[in-house]
């Protein structure tokens, strides 16, 4: 009875003690939340409240790394956590053995070698984390931890997104910390953003040789690159989710043949979706006047001129032939003459309509008739104008009785 008398009297002064100690932690805690961070073991207020990252990565030599106060719910005691912006990383993971591990710039430089930036590139992270109690060691630690192979690695690893919003793969801690696998089976480190969606993109139709402007509307994206076909490239025509919601953009280079443009937006942590349009070259023809007079002096007669002027659009370069549609005016009964378009220029090249060269055409209408009658213009059988013809005065044709 004594024996079991005084174990439980040393349970209970165990149960005391450890009580006690776990008050003077989170009163320590609290009270130095302002502290500097030297000392790893205090839980204080890291990052804010709204990271994107969540969930635990797991190291065989450390044991568990938490990226967000949520895991557990004790972001009213250590509001912690890791957020992608921009594609840069920044906050704070906690890891029970070693403390914090940053992945805020000002932490990160001086890195062993690449780039020291914790940031994304596309779906992968790129650059260090460091554990600052590593900073402060003096055994040789210095706390650094690659996320992806560098050039002194003799074994390739990277982590990255995959379809469910989860990190794949390891990053390597050294001796100390070894392999950390972002995605163990309990577990797993997720975006807990959304992938960006492009709702609607356009670029206006342009004469050819101006600048043409490109509407667009996304959803959850951060930031747009726009480039064409052609050589032009813009990597930030948006800045923020505001700005690229509904945007419109002057894309600053001339349209001289056609072109392809492709727009990719990307999310927080650098997850991009790009949508591509080419908008459709053509042209137009227009007359001047539209409405040509002819005046028959016997059976037949030639029409006053018309200018046919061209005007392309999207980089249409091509050579413009000239054809017309005379179905509408009556023939000769006699057969011996038809009716007729006749060109100045039967053809036009780019250089000739993009510098305001034009054709004159007239017709012959081999056949009188009043009123008006209307006639159709192509260009290589396309994009008709019509020319109205108004008969004028008809002078007498006298016959032998």
């Amino acid at each position: 009875m004594l024996i079991k008398k005084i174990f439980k009297n040393q349970l209970t002064k165990d149960l005391i003690v450890i009580s006690m100690a776990f008050l003077l932690l989170i009163f320590v805690s609290i009270k130095n939340k302002d502290e500097h961070i030297g000392n790893y073991a205090l839980l204080k207020a890291m990052a804010s409240v709204d990271n994107n990252l969540s969930g635990y990565a797991w190291s065989d030599n450390i044991g568990w790394i938490s990226f967000n106060c949520l895991n557990t719910d004790t972001c009213d005691i250590s509001d912690y956590g890791v957020s992608v912006e921009n594609k840069k990383m920044s906050g704070y993971a906690w890891s029970d053995n070693i403390g914090w591990i940053s992945f805020n710039e000002s932490d990160l430089v001086g890195c062993p070698s690449g780039v020291c930036l914790a940031q994304t590139e596309g779906n992968k992270l790129i650059g260090w984390a460091r554990a600052l109690s590593g900073m402060n060691s003096d055994d040789g630690w210095d706390g650094w931890i690659s996320l992806g192979t560098q050039s002194t690695d003799t074994i390739d690893y990277s982590i990255e997104l995959n379809e469910d919003s989860i990190f794949d793969g390891y990053a390597w801690g050294g001796t100390v910390v070894g392999w950390i696998d972002f995605n163990p089976d309990l577990g797993g480190v997720t975006f807990l953003g959304a992938s960006p969606f492009i709702e609607s993109f356009g670029v206006n139709s342009v004469a050819t040789g101006g600048k043409p402007t490109t509407l667009f509307a996304t959803k959850d994206a951060d930031n747009c690159d726009l480039v064409s076909s052609t050589g032009y490239e813009d990597l930030d025509i948006c800045h923020n989710e505001n700005q690229c919601a509904n945007g419109e953009y002057l894309i600053d280079k001339a349209v001289m043949e056609e072109t392809t443009y492709t727009l990719t937006c990307f999310n927080d942590l650098g997850m991009g979706v790009s949508k591509t349009i080419t908008p459709y070259k053509y042209f137009v023809l227009s007359s001047s006047p539209n409405k040509v007079v002819v005046d028959f002096v016997g059976s037949s007669a030639t029409t006053t001129p018309t200018e046919i002027e061209v005007a392309s659009f999207n980089g249409f370069t091509d050579d413009i032939v000239f054809s017309a549609d005379l179905s509408n005016l009556p023939e000769s009964d006699g057969g011996e003459t038809t009716n007729a378009a006749i060109f100045s220029r039967p053809a036009l090249s780019f250089s000739d309509y993009f510098t305001g060269i034009k054709t004159i055409a007239t017709f012959f209408a081999s056949h009188r008739f009043t009123g008006e009658k209307t006639v159709l213009i192509y260009g290589n059988n396309l994009y008709p104008v019509n020319i109205i013809i108004n008969a004028g005065k008809i002078d007498p044709v006298y016959e032998e009785i």
